[in-house]
């Protein structure tokens, strides 16, 4: 990269987009689907960071640690996204409880004025609506 595409970038930052992953599993199809839409995003000049529910602290997601080094880091990565991709697995018609306890670590408002693309893996048909219900 030249001096002057340095210059242009730090003068036209790319849109940050964060990707949220929700499964607690490894490998699951959801995070196939958000790295399929990650992809996506990179290859139309977006900025993309990763997180994933595996990422933070499963004491910290469970005891609701709010001031915790990892909630705020996590609350500072939403704040300089443009956008969000978050993925999800759906149980029991609703999108999963670890991604809850990671949605819980938000600011009240922390999502206003950005765009969010709620990204589900169903086992039925029966779970379509759990997007427009649940997430």
């Amino acid at each position: 990269m030249s001096s002057t595409d340095a210059v242009t970038d730090a003068l036209n930052p790319r849109p940050t987009v964060l990707a949220l992953a929700g499964s607690p599993s490894q490998q699951s199809r959801s995070s196939t689907l958000l790295a399929h839409a990650v992809a996506r995003a990179r290859d139309l000049g977006f900025q993309v960071e990763e997180i994933g529910l595996r990422n933070l602290p499963a004491e910290d997601l469970v005891n609701g640690a709010y001031t915790g080094d990892a909630a705020r880091s996590l609350r500072d990565r939403v704040a300089r996204a443009s956008a969000l991709l978050v993925a999800t697995p759906v149980y029991k018609a609703s999108f999963s409880g670890g991604l809850k306890t990671v949605l819980d670590l938000l600011a009240e408002r922390s999502l206003t004025g950005k765009v969010v693309l709620p990204l589900a893996t169903g086992g039925s048909p029966a779970h379509l609506l759990a997007l427009e219900y649940s997430l």
